[in-house]
């Protein structure tokens, strides 16, 4: 029982520490050089840029795609007191429910302006991503029991997701000609830990007649550098206590992106980001379960009786039915979360933009789409704000910001996709983001650049 209470506090830790992590207000960002991280055909406004380790760029998104404050939390008419209301949270949720936190921090950027034509981009950045995925069919269950399936069979599978990396980088963005700009950013990839399901298939089936509960289950669970975690020997995976050589784990991906400047107001962009996979093959070990099952057909009144608790034989049946094997096994691969954006920007005055952007991110099947809107305004060359609006994650009331504030050569900003309507809105509330740092920021290009296009 230990493994399996471990194993489900592993998988449920990293888990809670991903759905569309778009950064919509980021692309709308002109001041930022970080705003190269959406699309890397975007030429930051500097000629040269440096992010120091730890405060340069540091993001956290939180994503629910099922229950909300709302739909949790009620008023009692009759007493004016709050209660949590699981039937509304029952149906607030969708067939599949994902739960999402991803983070990352730059340890090193910096960007220089070439020429004319081309910025180069170097980076080495920290990445978590975490899924869980939770069935409606498990929390009615949890919320409604057994007794509401009499004769049926519901099934409750859950997945879970974690994936951890350093990222080093190297890239540019390069002017073919007075309308079409190129960027491409290739990463080597060094894996910390995963943690995914392969499969899941739990069912429960009550008997209409005798009551008796039947539980089937079949799992597999592949891991990398999470054995430790999952054993109980660490608390947490903790990137201090790696070494550049203890990452072994190698993998690869490219970021592509282009901006087409249709007229001298609007400019078109696409890009396609983590375009690749990393290759675990250091600490890889498997925890499966293979047609395990269990039928339970009431209380054991003896052992009630003599003081216990009648759970007894249940107990060491599930324990011995239920409890997950571990083996070593072969190396595998793991893609990363792909994000594709397709946007339009329009000039409606001097230093005053217009953004449209479409967003689809997909990752281990899941495909989440969003919809955002921006206002973006350069006041000069030290202040920079942006407004935005954002559609994501089945939810509607997405209301972000972003500031960015220059004093020569340090540069402060934030950016949200959610930082004003989460704590007016917080009862529809179902994402927050962040990102925030500070910039060394040196030169500053004066008006469009102009490369010296052949005639």
């Amino acid at each position: 029982m230990k493994k399996i209470y471990l194993l489900v506090c592993a998988l449920f830790a990293g888990s809670l520490p991903l759905l569309a992590q778009q950064e919509a207000t980021l692309h709308s960002m002109q001041s930022l050089p970080q705003n190269h991280y959406i699309n890397p055909a975007f030429t930051p406004q500097q000629q040269f840029y440096l992010g120091l380790p730890g405060i340069s760029s540091t993001y956290l998104s939180v994503t629910n795609s099922g229950f909300n404050y709302s739909s949790l939390v009620s008023v009692n008419p009759e007493t004016d007191s709050l209660y949590i209301d699981l039937i509304g949270l029952q149906k607030g949720l969708g067939k599949k429910n994902y739960l999402n936190l991803s983070a990352q921090t730059d340890v090193l950027s910096l960007g220089l302006k070439v020429n004319a034509r081309m910025y180069l981009f170097l980076s080495s950045t920290l990445k978590v991503h975490n899924q869980l995925m939770y069935p409606e069919g498990m929390t009615g269950l949890l919320i409604n029991g057994n007794g509401a399936y009499l004769g049926e069979t519901v099934a409750f599978s859950p997945e879970v997701e974690h994936l951890s990396y350093l990222e080093n980088a190297i890239g540019a963005s390069y002017t073919v000609d007075k309308k079409l700009t190129v960027g491409a950013r290739f990463k080597l990839l060094k894996g910390v830990a995963n943690i995914q399901t392969a499969q899941s298939d739990f069912t429960l089936t009550t008997d209409a007649d005798t009551y008796a509960l039947n539980l089937k289950g079949t799992l597999q669970i592949q891991t990398a550098g999470a054995y430790d975690l999952i054993e109980g020997n660490i608390e947490l995976v903790d990137f201090q206590n790696y070494s550049y050589s203890d990452l072994q784990n190698n993998g690869f991906a490219v970021d592509l992106g282009a901006t087409y400047q249709l007229s001298n107001r609007l400019m078109l962009g696409f890009s396609a980001l983590n375009l690749g996979s990393i290759k675990w093959k250091h600490d890889t070990r498997e925890y499966y379960l293979q047609g395990a099952e269990i039928t339970f057909r009431g209380l054991n009144v003896k052992d009630l009786a003599n003081g216990g608790s009648g759970t007894a034989e249940l107990e060491q049946e599930l324990e011995e039915a239920f409890r997950p094997q571990d083996r070593p096994m072969d190396s595998y691969h793991s893609g990363l979360p792909g994000q594709f954006y397709l946007s339009a920007r329009y000039e409606l005055a001097r230093n005053l933009n217009a953004s449209g952007l479409l967003f689809a991110q997909s990752f281990n099947g899941n495909i989440n789409t969003a919809f955002s809107a921006t206002l973006n305004k350069d006041f000069g060359r030290r202040i920079g704000a942006s407004l935005s609006y954002t559609a994501a994650n089945r939810s509607f009331s997405n209301l972000g910001a972003g500031f960015s504030f220059r004093l020569t050569p340090i540069q402060f900003y934030f950016v949200s996709d959610n930082i004003i309507s989460s704590p007016i809105f917080y009862r529809s509330a179902k994402a927050l983001s962040l990102r925030a740092g500070l910039n060394l920021m040196f030169g500053y290009r004066k008006g469009p650049s102009k490369p010296p296009y052949d005639n």
